[in-house]
């Protein structure tokens, strides 16, 4: 269970661990592979306006603003403050179900990690979809197998997926898949053994993000996959991403 003597809610879990975007080892190597799956999927013939729907603290608003434009979009206020005070103005706090955009607006949207917190990932899915343009992409990503659970876990998510089933929720909200592959694969087997512990032990969520001197390793082999993965799916790991098209058209 969840320490509530030393973190008094979940929203405060969440708050700590965004505090952590933007230095530990798995979110910097994470965003190393979404940038170059971003790299092949989007032309650079024009500025792009992204959306970055549960932007957190901003780690990824960077990532799009090298792209063009890009609006971050929160359900927490004091989260967006941080997100403003590293220099961030295009910023919203919205319901991921009630984006305040209209219809059709932006070439890009993408959810990194979100779904997985929200009863409604239907819901949540959809909106994105109304708020891209005919074109546009979509880029999700979310933890993977349920069998994977641990106190991390019990601090916000609702569900892990399969490949199987994030696939089925994209396409239900009408998106056209181009890639779903699985992620953090290189480092499986180090994962397996830390969730055997984490059932034994039961570790405060936060005990995942303890500094280590293996930390630059752990993100240089995580990392590789960024080489990888746009030439091969590999069909287990500790995530998900997925990239997926409001029609057929390009970008």
């Amino acid at each position: 269970m969840i320490d509530p003597g030393r973190y008094g809610s979940r929203d405060e879990i969440r708050r700590v661990l965004a505090q952590h975007e933007e230095s530990h080892w798995w979110f910097r190597a994470r965003r190393k592979v979404l940038s170059r799956l971003l790299e092949r999927a989007v032309s650079q013939q024009q500025p792009l306006k992204s959306l970055d729907v549960g932007c957190s603290t901003g780690a990824s608003l960077s990532m799009l603003e090298a792209l063009g434009s890009g609006v971050g979009v929160d359900l927490d206020l004091r989260i967006l403050q941080l997100c403003f005070q590293k220099g961030f103005r295009l910023l919203a706090c919205s319901d991921v179900r009630k984006l305040p955009f209209k219809d059709n607006l932006f070439h890009l949207v993408t959810a990194l990690d979100l779904i997985e917190h929200m009863p409604d990932d239907q819901g949540a899915l959809q909106e994105m979809y109304r708020v891209l343009m005919p074109g546009g992409l979509a880029v999700i990503s979310a933890p993977a197998f349920n069998w994977l659970w641990s106190s991390l876990d019990d601090a916000g998510h609702i569900r892990r997926y399969s490949a199987k089933n994030l696939r089925r929720v994209v396409e239900i909200a009408g998106f056209r898949i181009e890639r779903i592959s699985y992620a953090n694969t290189l480092l499986f087997p180090l994962l397996l053994i830390q969730r055997v512990w984490g059932k034994l032990r039961r570790p405060h969520p936060l005990d995942y993000l303890g500094v280590s001197r293996l930390d630059p390793l752990l993100g240089w082999i995580f990392g590789l996959e960024a080489k990888i993965i746009p030439y091969f799916s590999f069909c287990y790991g500790g995530s998900l991403i997925c990239l997926a098209r409001k029609t057929s058209s390009t970008i």
